[in-house]
């Protein structure tokens, strides 16, 4: 288990918040002009896994919250504090908002170390050793003084994610943040992130987050609610099913055929099965399927399957 820095300061904003968003806009993908139109209400300190195919709009809607573009109609709220507002031209700059965010091509400053790259991200005040707690935290506390370029893909996204993390965010927005890491190292970072969505770790609060991720199973694993993006628009809003009674695990999977015998092909965690289900499934639905089970049944309306 990793030890988590103790936190730089009390934080002077813990009133739980939620984040209110509909925002419109056209997009341009590798498929032709589309128009994403979003509607999306996250609860205060939950977390849910943008999921959809490359192009859907996903990191588009991530920039959007982080006041790193502006909606052409809509309006995205945090709380009573109205980040953004189209119509009556409201626009908090970022560094207002406070939040997180880990990109995917990690965005860490070319010209600084890695120390001071988490030196930056440190709130006003906070003593400077703070940086190297969260480089350990990180499994870098030897490459401090080495630059970006120094360092692999996987020191890079830790780094990125320290950085982030050192902020203190009242929102994360985490852009498949661990998806440069081998399997063991992936694992232990996500059960330190479940931790925080948990508030198992004193002092540091319980920030909300959204995370985009190609992983179906980290998805289930680290989100309470599952979105699925497509063509700009949400197609499904599901509760992440906890592992059955059981103690299967249920993977998020997505409908690729069906076959006329009532079959369903599915997709899930990389890997393509032929199902028998219950249900007028369509192609791209979003579905649960249990991995003990060669059978799903329908759940609710919504399209989720056990």
């Amino acid at each position: 288990m990793r030890l988590w820095p103790r936190p730089q300061a009390a934080d002077d904003d813990e009133t739980p918040r939620a984040l209110q968003l509909q925002v419109a806009m056209p997009l341009a993908s590798a498929h032709g002009p589309m128009r994403l139109d979003v509607a999306l209400r996250l609860a205060p300190g939950e977390w849910a896994a943008l999921l959809g195919p490359s192009g859907a709009g996903k990191t588009t809607l991530l920039r959007l919250v982080a006041g790193l573009a502006r909606p052409e109609a809509g309006r995205v709220d945090w709380g009573d504090e109205c980040w953004s507002d189209a119509a009556r031209g409201v626009f908090v700059p970022t560094r207002h908002r406070r939040v997180g965010f880990v990109f995917q091509d990690h965005a860490l400053f070319p010209q600084m170390t890695a120390r001071r790259n988490v030196e930056f991200a440190l709130r006003p005040g906070a003593p400077r050793r703070l940086a190297g707690d969260w480089l350990d935290w990180a499994g870098l506390a030897a490459l401090a003084d080495r630059r970006p370029e120094q360092l692999s893909g996987g020191q890079q996204q830790r780094l990125a994610l320290a950085r982030t993390l050192a902020s203190q965010p009242r929102l994360l927005l985490l852009d498949e943040p661990l998806s440069s890491l081998d399997a063991a190292l992936r694992h232990e970072l996500q059960d330190g992130l479940l931790r925080l969505r948990r508030g198992d770790i004193p002092g540091h609060g319980r920030p909300s987050a959204l995370l985009v991720t190609h992983d179906p199973a980290e998805a289930l694993r680290l989100a309470g609610r599952l979105l699925r993006l497509e063509q700009g628009r949400l197609q499904q809003d599901l509760p992440a099913a906890p592992p059955s009674d059981d103690g299967c695990l249920r993977v998020p999977a997505r409908v690729l055929a069906r076959h006329a015998d009532g079959a369903v092909e599915v997709e899930a965690a990389g890997q393509r099965c032929r199902i028998a289900a219950d249900g007028d499934w369509r192609v791209g639905d979003l579905v649960l399927v249990s991995a003990a089970a060669p059978r799903i049944e329908a759940a609710s309306s919504a399209g989720r399957v056990s």
